[in-house]
């Protein structure tokens, strides 16, 4: 009967960039004899189990043969970089030991992570329409922590504007899910975040439907390091992406494939990058642990102004001849002097927008609006315009109880909870 290791214990939490001391156990039969060897991955060096050092040189003492169970310390030296250390346990055939279990018997294998003291995770707000992208704000902390939801350090912001490009095409925004009874103000959440990565070169599949790149489900890459089922797919070099962008609903580490939720059309050799929305999949893919509270959005009030006197009646349908039209999409309320709803079904709404920055028209649905020669609607009366803006302000709390091991960038995806104005 075969000598064997039991087990092999020692601490793999995450260390500090200071000199840290690990105890390495094992533990096994009476008679089970092993080698013990550590490397450490930066520069290839091995530990030097008589200087207690990493050294370039490879001797005898860089792999300890001939030990029984029990105890060994290895003191790691300090890095202000950070670093990973692999250690081997090998059982030695030629003393009949061998690895208790698991499928490699012949070795086992624990590595140990050491890295800088602090991460900071840079928080980016996506572009939608003429809304531009920018930096929210940053959150810096020991990656050596976890903090609790009283204690965690937390990004604040308060109707953050997001800047926005005049254009004639620039219809605004309207909230996707407003607080009623206003439509300028809406919530977001947590499952509006998200955590990019690229799987580069895509390989497609021998499979004759697959060929050339041609519409499938399964999406064969050069790896599938960092993917989890439900992230999304959210670009594919040199194509396009389904309006609604698909997620993954299985992955096979053997073949390296992962199942879509809709077919994509691809190319080999293309990079395809995917999207972990929500705090869980940001969890599971890169080890940050956030929550959000007090997550708001308000649309700026958007107005603009008679631009022809009116002088006869408007009734149920009518064009007006405005000024800017920046930020006024259809569907938006209206409210203007001298315009009267005769029962809530009927709010006067915008159908069409002609657009101008400086000379556009807007027309009107269920709109009673008073005017004649002797009391018009006179040039430069206020136009103000409810729904839709050009106008966007953040508010929100972004708490970190963990941080990743390196700095990170969070994406805050807008189109989420806003919705594109149009102008019809």
């Amino acid at each position: 009967m075969a000598n064997t290791i039991d087990e092999v214990s020692v601490n793999t939490s995450i260390m500090s960039t200071l000199v840290n001391n690990r105890s390495i156990r094992v533990t096994g039969s009476t008679d089970a004899i092993f080698s013990l060897q550590v490397s450490r991955s930066s520069n290839g060096q091995f530990y030097d189990f008589s200087t207690g050092l990493f050294s370039a040189t490879y001797s005898s003492q860089s792999r300890l043969k001939n030990l029984s169970p029990g105890r060994t310390n290895i003191s790691f030296p300090a890095s202000s970089t950070g670093d990973t250390y692999t250690i081997y346990v090998w059982p030695e055939p030629h003393f009949n030991t061998e690895m208790a279990s698991g499928t490699n018997k012949l070795r086992h294998v624990k590595q140990i992570t050491q890295v800088g003291s602090d991460a900071t995770i840079t928080f980016k707000v996506d572009t939608i329409g003429y809304l531009t992208a920018f930096t929210l704000g940053t959150s810096t902390g020991s990656t050596l922590n976890t903090y609790s939801n009283s204690s965690a350090p937390t990004l604040s912001f308060v109707k953050t504007q997001i800047a926005n490009v005049a254009n004639t095409a620039n219809y605004g925004v309207s909230i996707t899910t407003p607080t009623p009874p206003t439509t300028n103000v809406g919530t977001y959440d947590s499952n509006a975040f998200y955590w990019s990565t690229v799987a580069a070169d895509h390989e497609t599949t021998s499979a004759s439907s697959h060929d050339a790149g041609a519409t499938s489900t399964a999406l064969v890459l050069n790896n599938v390091d960092g993917l989890y089922i439900g992230m999304h797919v959210s670009v594919i070099e040199s194509g396009s992406v389904t309006s609604t962008m698909p997620t993954i609903t299985a992955i096979d580490t053997d073949t390296l494939t992962v199942t879509l939720s809709a077919a994509q059309t691809w190319a080999i050799t293309k990079d395809i990058t995917f999207r972990a929305y929500g705090v869980s999949l940001i969890d599971k893919a890169i080890g940050i642990k956030l929550f959000t509270s007090n997550a708001k959005v308000d649309l700026g009030q958007v107005s603009t102004t008679i631009r022809t006197e009116l002088t006869s009646n408007i009734v149920e349908t009518g064009e007006i001849s405005v000024t800017g039209t920046g930020g006024i999409g259809a569907g938006s309320g209206v409210r203007i002097k001298g315009l009267n709803n005769s029962t809530e079904e009927d709010d006067t709404r915008i159908t069409a927008v002609d657009g101008s920055l400086a000379e556009g028209t807007i027309v009107l649905e269920n709109a009673t609006l008073e005017a004649t020669a002797d009391d018009p609607v006179r040039v430069g009366t206020v136009v103000y315009v409810d729904g839709t803006s050009n106008e966007v302000f953040l508010t929100g709390n972004i708490s970190v109880n963990k941080y990743p091991t390196d700095d990170q960038d969070i994406f805050l995806d807008i189109s989420k909870f806003l919705t594109l104005g149009t102008d019809s």
